[in-house]
C-alpha cells in the first residue's frame, strides 16, 4: 500500500494531513544536525535524496488531495510551496 493512502480506521483526512505536518516540524526541527549531513549529500544530486524528497511530496499532494475533498484546505493549494522545507539548515533557531 503506498504511503499517505487511507486505510480502514485512519482518521479523517484532515487529521491525518495535520498530523504528517506536524511530524515533518518536529523532525525537522529536531534533525539539524542529520540536516547538514544530508545537505551535502543533496547538493551533489544524489538519487538516493531525491526518490525521498519525491516520495514526500507525492506523499504530502495525497493527504492534500484528500483533505480539499473534505473542504478542510483550498482547492489552490498545491504541495510545492512545501519543497522549502528540505533545508532546514538554513532555518532560523
Amino acid at each position: 500500500m503506498r504511503r499517505g493512502a487511507a486505510r480502514s480506521g485512519d482518521p479523517p483526512p484532515e487529521q491525518a494531513f495535520r498530523a504528517f505536518l506536524q511530524q515533518l516540524v518536529e523532525h525537522s526541527a529536531t534533525s539539524r544536525s542529520t540536516a547538514v549531513a544530508l545537505k551535502a549529500v543533496r547538493d551533489l544530486g544524489s538519487p538516493v535524496f531525491a526518490r525521498a524528497h519525491a516520495s514526500m511530496i507525492e506523499t504530502i499532494g495525497r493527504l492534500m488531495t484528500a483533505t480539499v475533498a473534505t473542504g478542510a484546505i483550498r482547492a489552490d493549494v498545491t504541495p510545492l510551496p512545501f519543497d522549502g522545507l528540505r533545508d532546514t539548515t538554513t532555518a532560523p533557531r
